[in-house]
Parts: structure tokens; sequence; C-alpha cells
């Protein structure tokens, strides 16, 4: 870049005084590995570092719920530093907030309704949007995926449940079960399914919430959106998308 001449030293500073202070610089710092260097501020990007190459993992989000996790999972993928972009959102039903919300945002949006070919066309939808990573939501119903597909897209699948463990229920559910068995926590678990099928998997992150005397299925829900899901999804698709999830499962 060419240099610029911002002000003028008005005086002189000693040879062994710091030039330039960056309040909170020191937590801010991205490595360049194919440079040897780093540079402060992930979000902002110079000629150091090409955005062309400067590759993301492409994740697709489904699901059909009102309350989602998108929008912290958007506020994430907005920070250069963070390894993944949400490229395709695909809902199913019209009536989801994922839709209203992916139009704002400018991204991608697919109606899947039919249920009869829903898996096929979904499948189709992400080989044409090449998506490295698919996010199934709590109120998706994952006996709809077989061991063919999982097996196609294996290590590439991470599946959101409204509870503290792995299993087929859905939002609804799971979040009455905790009601109704009278628990004192309940949480939301994502994990990434195997080649067998989707009914279970190894955890890759969990998050816990308490559960009122008072609470109905509608308001637990939704903390579990907003204090569980929030940030257990954006870290699975972080830990995923790095790379770092393969190392701790070989670690």
């Amino acid at each position: 870049e060419i240099p610029r001449v911002t002000g003028v030293q008005t005086c002189a500073l000693p040879i062994c005084a710091e030039q330039v202070v960056v309040q909170g610089a020191e937590s801010s710092w991205l490595t360049l590995p194919e440079l040897g260097v780093s540079m402060p501020f992930p979000d902002v990007l110079s000629s150091l570092k090409d955005k062309q190459s400067f590759s993301r993992t492409r994740t697709c989000i489904v699901g059909g719920g009102e309350s989602t996790p998108f929008r912290s999972v958007l506020e994430a993928s907005e920070v250069m530093a963070y390894p993944a972009e949400i490229a395709e959102v695909v809902s199913l039903n019209d009536s989801s907030s994922l839709i209203g919300q992916a139009k704002s945002a400018g991204i991608n949006h697919t109606v899947l309704s039919n249920a009869a070919t829903r898996m096929v066309d979904l499948e189709a939808l992400l080989k044409q949007s090449e998506v490295d990573l698919v996010i199934f939501l709590d109120d998706f119903d994952v006996r709809q995926l077989d061991g063919a597909f999982c097996g196609r897209w294996e290590g590439k699948l991470l599946v959101v449940r409204a509870a503290l463990q792995n299993g087929p229920k859905v939002a609804s559910e799971a979040v009455l079960d905790s009601i109704t068995q009278s628990a004192c926590i309940t949480g939301c678990t994502v994990f990434q399914p195997q080649s067998q099928g989707a009914m279970s998997g190894p955890i890759v992150t969990q998050e816990t919430t308490r559960v009122s005397l008072d609470d109905t299925v509608v308001t637990l829900s939704a903390r579990i959106v907003n204090e569980c899901q929030s940030k257990a999804v954006p870290e699975a698709i972080r830990l995923i998308a790095s790379g770092k999830w393969v190392k701790r499962k070989l670690a």
C-alpha cells in the first residue's frame, strides 16, 4: 500500500518509547500463517490478506421454527476471523421466521414444504449451492435422515436438540419432557451424526439453563434458544469449520 502522511509529530519521543498504543489490540490478533506474521483486527482485510485467498466453510441452516439461533450464527459469521459463513437457509414452511431473517440479511433462502420429496430436493440444493456443512435445527425430525444420506455427508452434518442429550425428539417434544418430568436443568445439545444414521452421534457442544416452575413449552423453548443455542450452535460450527473438532477427537 502507498504510505500516507496523516499528521506531524510535534515532539521527539525516546527511542525506547512505544510509538502507538491501541487499546484492546492484545485480544484481537489474527495470525496469517501464509505470511508468518500477525495483524490486529480480524474483521479488517488489507492488501496483506487477499479476500480471494480466505475461504470459509459454506454453511446451510435447515429449520422451520419461530425461535432459532440464526441471528447469533449470522453475527458470528460477520467477523472475518470466523471460519464459516451462511450460504443457504432452508425452511420447512412458509411461516418460519428463518425466511424473513434470511431475506433481511440478503442470504439465499428456499422453502421445502413437500415432505415427500424434501430430502431429495434438499440434497440437490446443497450440491448446487456447494454447501460444506449442514445445520439441522431443533424442530427438524432427524428420522428423515437415513443412513445413506448421513454416509454421503459424514463429517458435514450437525444436529441441534433442545435437550441435554442427542436423539430424535424435536423441540416441542423434548421441552415438554423437561416440564412434565419436573427437571431442574435443561438446555441444548449439538451433535454430529454418524454414517449409520442421525439418531445419535458424538456431542460437539452443550449449554444449560434452569427450568422455572411456571415455564410453558413456549417460554422454555425461547429460553433454550436465547441462552443455550445462541452460544452452542456458533461454537459447534466454529469447531467443525476450523478443523479443531477433528483434532479433539483424535487427541
